[in-house]
């Protein structure tokens, strides 16, 4: 009896135990099989180990924000930003009319202000057109100023007050750069950002996460806050003078760059290998690599680089940077002394004519790029050319636009052929890394007039080529349009041929003669007398 009581029991342990391993192969299947539903459809299966994957990542945010953060003494200001817009020969009599609608056409005597619409026209009259005019201190409406000289405008909300320059680069090329002077509150953003606390995130992928530790987020912040900056001025410009970057619809693209000063750290620290200093705010301002910096000889300490080496989305965006410590009191003392707008003033001072030829580079890769268009869209022309005259039409405006922008071409080519007159007034900045260049002491402006001649040169080529493209398209297509238009005159005729026989036919039946011959025809045959010659 004992015995059968051991074996009941022994089946009964048997059959638990296969049950209990049945349900833990149900468990570990259905787990996979939710895992292969989280991979291909995130969205609608979060992942099992979320939140335990989350709290190990997260376990090393104290640690990366404080590496990450400025110490207790840095202070990180944005002081200023620049933009710089470009006015083709189409563009110029917008420029003109930009003046006059905000009042700056306006000369005064006592005050010995200026119109930049009458120096304009008097450039475009001389051979070179080469020159600058200081536009002053601009000022929104209703602000209390002392300065005499001061211009009137909207600003964008975060701008104090901007300082302008024009410049006439040939007689047919003008450039205006503004430095927008931010107010106190905008120009503490970027310490404020890189002094917040983050938490890592995840964010799901299509198959998996990414991993979005505080580094990436002060990245990002920076990033955002730099994208509004533009975007601002960008809309600034195409509401108030708008040209060549902000008429082309391309705000992005708008050549800008920002001065940053730091009270302890030094911006684009040297490096022996040229490596990042790890983690540090330093990487989040992109001011830590100084791989693509030059250093100006006039103002020890202060920077410019360009491109930016971690925030790629940024098209035609530079940044100067300095120390606090790297402006003397004297030389910044007739500017106001020590406060983020007298930095600005003086910096602008020397800078300007820079980023006026630097922002070239710009104008000549949006050449490019339309140059590119055009000859893709006689390409399709080519393909399609049912509607010849919606056709020749699209290549009569496209040749316009190459025409125009040949000639631009020409005179940037000759505008940069002169080493010497390109580099007049242009700081002298040298790089970081001269082993980088062959030669060793090359500057700034050495380096944008051999760019700018360079790529108009290869500007002046594909719009030859684009327009004899061009010409062959239209050609081409008039030729097609002879071939079928004498195609259709010869259907035409035989149309008309046929549509006079059928009349003449119908007109030859109802004459009375007709009947006649037919019944006199019929009266012959019943006599057995032959008809020839009648009625055939």
């Amino acid at each position: 009896m004992r015995s059968v009581n051991i074996k009941v029991w022994l089946s009964e342990l048997r059959k638990s135990i296969r049950q209990k391993a049945a349900a833990i192969e149900l468990r570990a299947w259905l787990g996979k099989l939710y895992k292969a539903a989280h991979r291909n459809f995130p969205k609608f299966f979060p992942d099992p180990d979320h939140e335990r994957r989350l709290a190990v990542y997260r376990s090393r945010d104290a640690e990366e924000n404080e590496r990450s953060s400025p110490s207790d003494g840095e202070s990180i200001q944005l002081l200023c930003f620049w933009a710089a817009e470009y006015y083709l020969p189409s563009h110029l009599d917008g420029l003109v009319a930009s003046f006059e609608k905000l009042g700056w056409d306006e000369e005064d005597e006592a005050t010995a202000t200026n119109s930049p619409v009458r120096w304009l026209r008097h450039r475009r009259q001389t051979l070179s057109g080469g020159g600058w005019m200081n536009l002053g201190r601009i000022d929104r409406l209703g602000r209390n100023t002392t300065i005499p000289r001061s211009r009137i405008a909207p600003l964008p909300d975060d701008v104090d007050f901007a300082l302008g320059y024009l410049y006439s680069m040939t007689s047919t090329i003008s450039c205006v750069v503004i430095a927008f002077v931010l107010k106190e509150e905008a120009s503490l953003r970027y310490d404020q950002a890189l002094r917040r606390n983050y938490e890592t995130a995840l964010r799901p992928l299509k198959r998996g996460h990414t991993i979005i530790g505080p580094n990436q987020q002060k990245l990002s912040a920076i990033r955002d806050i730099r994208s509004a900056l533009r975007a601002d001025l960008a809309a600034w410009y195409r509401s108030n003078l708008p040209g060549f970057f902000s008429a082309e619809n391309v705000g992005a693209g708008l050549p800008t760059c920002e001065f940053q000063t730091l009270a302890k750290g030094v911006p684009f620290p040297p490096r022996e290998d040229g490596s990042p200093r790890s983690d540090g705010f330093l990487t989040a301002l992109d001011i830590d690599i100084d791989v693509n910096a030059w250093e100006y000889e006039g103002i020890p300490g202060l920077k410019f680089a360009w491109p930016l080496m971690h925030d790629r989305s940024q098209e035609n965006h530079a940044i100067i940077a300095a120390n606090e410590g790297d402006f003397s009191d004297e030389a910044i003392r007739h500017y106001g002394g020590r406060n983020g707008r007298s930095l600005s003033s003086y910096v602008d001072d020397h800078i300007n004519v820079l980023l006026g030829r630097w922002a070239l580079l710009g104008v000549v890769v949006k050449l490019q790029q339309q140059f590119s268009a055009i000859r893709e869209s006689a390409h399709i022309l080519n393909r399609s050319n049912k509607d010849a005259l919606r056709a020749l039409k699209r290549i009569s405006d496209l040749f316009s636009k190459c025409v125009d922008s040949g000639t631009v071409a020409d005179e940037l080519s000759q505008f940069s052929s002169d080493a010497g007159y390109f580099s007049h007034d242009v700081a002298d900045f040298r790089p970081c890394w001269p082993e980088y260049y062959r030669d060793k002491d090359i500057t700034i402006s050495n380096l944008l007039c051999e760019s700018v001649s360079h790529q108009s040169r290869m500007l002046t080529g594909s719009s030859e080529s684009v327009r004899t493209l061009l010409a062959q398209q239209n050609a081409a297509l008039g030729t097609v349009e002879n071939v079928r238009l004498q195609r259709k005159v010869t259907w035409l005729t035989l149309i008309i041929l046929v549509l006079t026989l059928v009349m003449a036919w119908g007109a030859l039946r109802e004459n009375p003669f007709w009947h006649d011959l037919v019944t006199e025809r019929a009266h012959l045959e019943q006599n057995g007398i032959p008809a020839q010659g009648i009625l055939f």
